[in-house]
């Protein structure tokens, strides 16, 4: 009862589980808040101070907007801020802004957003792969023997969870990279930025898709141990069935003796002796035939 209770947890968990992760990577792929960066480039010159502050965030796929303002502060006093004619709160594609030749700003967040952009593919193909992780969990609900697709899902989740976590590092790598490949040595630009809940999800895929194909491998095993004992007891019955008295003892080998109804009350001249062991597969030996008589009535 207890083995049933947890074969029934085990499959109820894998496949609420592969849906899970399934939905959390599609979410994340294909949202916009990955991560949040703001930018504060400072400038002087011989009449004042102008402080631009870029404040944005985006996913794999786009970049939205949230301030491009420019602070002007004169020497000769006062204090003015305005909206630069780019600042419009939306959100835009990256593969728009990117190839954008003319009015490449050198500036943080561009290097950020060029180098993120360049791994798409593989939080997509691991989005592909927990679907067909979906389809096998699911199919394999209405299978008789169910086995080879819970081990088929359990490799595929495994694989997931290898290649999600490649996303998160070279998402990570890349927005390292871009800080230290623009970042001035001069103090005259502040860059922050923060992983948002897109990537969140990104990391929350990834533990539910290692989680789903251990606990698939696991419950492959745990079938393959109970069709290992279903088949011992198809063969011991069968065995009995002919008249066999089988020892149940694992693993060694046993002596089966045989009564034949029909012959009781007449001449007996022969002894069926059958040498089984019982191995994970069933139980294997041969009947060997042991002849009673004297060699005066052969």
């Amino acid at each position: 009862m207890m083995e049933n209770r947890k074969l029934l947890a085990l499959t109820i968990w894998t496949v609420v589980g592969s849906y899970a992760g399934f939905m959390t990577m599609c979410i994340a792929t294909f949202t916009t808040s990955w991560i949040q960066t703001e930018e504060v480039i400072r400038t002087t010159n011989d009449t004042g101070k102008e402080t631009h502050t870029i404040t944005q965030h985006s996913g794999l796929l786009a970049t939205c907007k949230l301030k491009d303002k420019i602070n002007w502060n004169p020497y000769d006093g006062g204090d003015f801020t305005w909206d630069t004619p780019l600042t419009e709160v939306g959100c835009t594609k990256l593969r728009d802004e990117l190839i954008d030749e003319e009015n490449i700003p050198n500036t943080i967040t561009h290097a950020v957003y060029l180098n993120t952009s360049k791994i798409f593919m593989i939080p997509l193909f691991t989005t592909l792969l927990l679907l067909s992780s979906v389809i096998v969990c699911t199919v394999a609900q209405f299978m008789p023997k169910r086995r080879c697709m819970v081990f088929i899902n359990g490799t595929i989740c495994v694989i997931c969870g290898l290649t999600s976590l490649t996303a998160i590092v070279r998402y990570i790598i890349a927005v390292n990279d871009a800080i230290i490949e623009k970042h001035s040595p001069a103090n005259d630009v502040v860059f922050d930025h923060t992983y948002k809940i897109s990537f969140m999800l990104a990391v929350i895929s990834f533990m539910l898709a290692n989680a789903v194909g251990v606990s698939s491998l696991y419950l492959f095993i745990l079938l393959e141990k109970q069709a290992a004992r279903s088949e011992k007891e198809r063969v011991r019955h069968h065995l009995q069935r002919l008249g066999m008295n089988v020892m149940c003892v694992p693993n060694t080998e046993v002596e089966t003796s045989f009564s034949n109804p029909e012959q009781v009350g007449s001449e007996r001249y022969g002894l069926p002796v059958s040498s089984w062991k019982e191995t994970q597969y069933g139980f294997e030996g041969e009947t060997n035939w042991k002849d009673e008589r004297n060699h005066s009535e052969l």
